[in-house]
C-alpha cells in the first residue's frame, strides 16, 4: 500500500494469548500517547481468559480505533494476521506488557524513523 493511501501513520500490532491481566494497562498507555494517528490491532490466538472482552470493553474509551483479530495460536501467525489487516504506513509490534511512561514516545520514535529513512 502506498503511504498516501494509508489511513493511519502507525499500526500497533499486539499478538495476545491470555493477556487479560495486562491488556487494559497497555491500551491506556497507548491512549495517553500524543502525536501519531494510530490504530491498534489485537491479534488473539485463542485466549481462554477475558483478553478479548477486556480489549473490546475499553475500546469505546480509546482515542484510536481498536480491532480484534482472532486466529490460530502462534506469535508469527498472529503478527502476520495483524500485518494483513493493518492500514498504517508504519508497523509497531508490541508485547501486551508494554507501557509508555513518556507521552511523546511514539511520536519521537516515528519522527526518528522517518528521518533515518
Amino acid at each position: 500500500m502506498c503511504p498516501e493511501h494509508n489511513r493511519y501513520e502507525l499500526s500497533v500490532i499486539v499478538p495476545t494469548l491470555n493477556e487479560a491481566a495486562l491488556i487494559d494497562a497497555l491500551l491506556r498507555s497507548l491512549a495517553d500517547q500524543r502525536g501519531p494517528n494510530l490504530e491498534v490491532l489485537i491479534c488473539d490466538g485463542g485466549s481462554t481468559d477475558a483478553t478479548v472482552e477486556k480489549a473490546l470493553d475499553i475500546a469505546v474509551e480509546l482515542p484510536f480505533p481498536l480491532r480484534v483479530i482472532t486466529g490460530e495460536k502462534g506469535r508469527g501467525r498472529q503478527m502476520n494476521a495483524g500485518v494483513r489487516a493493518a492500514q498504517g504506513e508504519y508497523l509497531l509490534f508490541l508485547h501486551a506488557d508494554s507501557l509508555f511512561p513518556d507521552q511523546q514516545a511514539l511520536s519521537t520514535a516515528l519522527k526518528t524513523l522517518q528521518q533515518e529513512i
